[in-house]
């Protein structure tokens, strides 16, 4: 009985190491006058000179950008960015309005976390 509790303890712990990612998960959030604005992230994110789209991503990293109910997901998935817009859809390419949503969260968090 010990043996079997000690197989079943080894490989939970196998199982929740392999599982979980390695670093540090950021979540950066402000309400300003009722309107909330989020940002999450896990790995290394650059974004392009003009703060309008994701320039590069780290293997296995994800950005979530919410505010005033809209999202948008950003994910590293076999080499390429691709992204989540609110209703579900996914695309490698941006449209100008995303562009101006990414653009409009990083202004409000970069204010939030420059006080």
């Amino acid at each position: 009985m010990k043996k079997i509790n000690f197989i079943l303890l080894a490989a939970f712990i196998i199982i929740a190491l392999t599982a979980c990612r390695q670093g540090k998960h950021v979540v950066i959030q402000n309400d300003n006058n009722g309107v909330l604005t989020r940002m999450s992230y896990y790995g290394k994110i650059a974004f392009a000179d003009d703060n309008m789209s994701i320039k590069s991503m780290s293997p296995d990293s994800y950005i979530e950008f919410k505010m005033d109910g809209e999202k948008l997901i950003a994910q590293r998935e076999n080499g390429s960015i691709i992204y989540e817009l609110s209703d579900g859809t996914k695309t490698n390419t941006l449209s100008e309005d995303n562009k101006h949503f990414i653009a409009s969260v990083l202004k409000r968090v970069g204010k939030f976390n420059n006080r």
